[in-house]
């Protein structure tokens, strides 16, 4: 008799189960099927002249057949694609009426990636292309520098991650109030250079550099470089030793959602974070003046103003030092009228303004 009761009630269950799932599919309407898309990529990038798997999540990518890239330096081949439902989605508490849906598949994409030795350092941008079209971009830094992983645990001082430089290190803010610790060792006098690249690939980080002793008192800190979400510090060691840097999110208690991505770049390498003039005539032989680090005696660079595309209204820079080429590149606007500096002659009322000739 028990046995049967409790036939009884686990049939109830499932019929209950049932009646419910076919209750929210008969109360669901279909728009259609959603255009694919990427949602998120892992790795973020890797060194180039290297073979780099990367995993690419995403929805109706089904029958995915080629990685479209932005510039040259990055053969792909599609290896996996998985695919998964979306779980069906219910109405809020109290909420009535139909639900109004796309449909749409899971799916992640093993891509085996080969990058050139000669491929450009830089931001890549991809798109899938599937038989219902390209999906939207996602993107892919290059590096010229040995390529890490972070790895946990290592939020605090004395558990910090030990790395070797120069290192490009893939890291992730993975919960709220997550701190990443890098320990390194470097030299009397040695000027090193930290760049956090995130936003500008995508991540929602609004990262925050902090360097430490070894001992954690606080030699520096960045939270905006060059005015954007992307921290950049550089530093002049006066003593040898082993040293922290830090990587948190600006608004420590923000929500993480399924991580923020970022690139940590370090080394001892040419950066320019500001050039004067900004801007240069289209077609001339022009001349700037760069700020940054590691730069050298001679800081001023000549340059031929010219664009990949004669639409173009900017060109990227990246001037060679007495130690080598810059590791970034720097934006100079480019227009068609002469340029004219502003005069070191006092010219701050209008009887002393300064004449222009059009």
């Amino acid at each position: 008799m028990k046995n049967l009761l409790l036939i009884t009630i686990l049939l109830v269950f499932a019929h209950a189960a049932v009646s419910a799932q076919n209750n929210t599919a008969a109360n669901t309407i279909y728009t259609g099927t959603a255009q694919p898309f990427v949602s998120a990529t892992a790795p973020t990038g890797a060194q180039r002249g290297k073979n780099a798997p990367m995993t690419v999540e995403g929805a109706n990518l089904t029958g995915a057949t080629e990685v479209l890239w932005n510039k040259p330096g990055i053969n792909s081949k599609i290896v996996f694609n998985t695919e998964t439902m979306r779980e069906m989605p219910k109405l809020a508490e109290g909420q009535t009426g139909q639900l109004v849906i796309d449909k749409l598949t899971r799916n992640k994409l093993t891509i085996e990636n080969i990058i050139a030795p000669d491929a450009a350092p830089g931001i890549y941008s991809y798109r899938i292309k599937t038989p219902m079209g390209t999906t939207n971009l996602g993107n892919f830094v290059v590096t010229s520098l040995p390529d890490v992983t972070e790895k946990e645990m290592n939020d605090a001082v004395t558990d910090a991650q030990e790395i070797n430089l120069p290192v490009s290190i893939n890291g992730t803010i993975s919960k709220p109030g997550d701190n990443d610790c890098f320990k390194f060792k470097a030299e009397k006098n040695q000027t090193l250079v930290f760049e956090v690249v995130a936003a500008a690939f995508g991540s929602r980080l609004d990262s925050v550099l902090t360097l430490m002793d070894e001992q954690g008192k606080i030699l520096a800190t960045n939270d905006s470089g060059n005015g954007g979400l992307d921290s950049l510090l550089g530093f002049n060691f006066q003593e040898a030793g082993d040293y922290i840097i830090r990587v948190t999110e600006f608004e420590a208690q923000k929500p993480v959602g399924t991580g923020m991505p970022y690139r940590l770049n370090i080394g001892e390498f040419p950066y320019l974070y500001s050039i004067f003039p900004l801007g240069a005539k289209n077609g001339a032989v022009a001349e700037v003046t760069g700020f940054g680090f590691n730069l050298g005696e001679k800081n001023t660079y000549s340059f031929a103003a010219k664009p990949k595309n004669p639409a173009d209204v900017a060109m990227m820079l990246k001037p060679l030092t007495s130690k080598s080429e810059t590791y970034n590149s720097v934006r100079v606007a480019l227009g068609n009228y002469p340029e004219i500096l502003e005069s070191a002659i006092v010219h701050n009322s209008i009887a002393t303004a300064q004449a222009i000739n059009f």
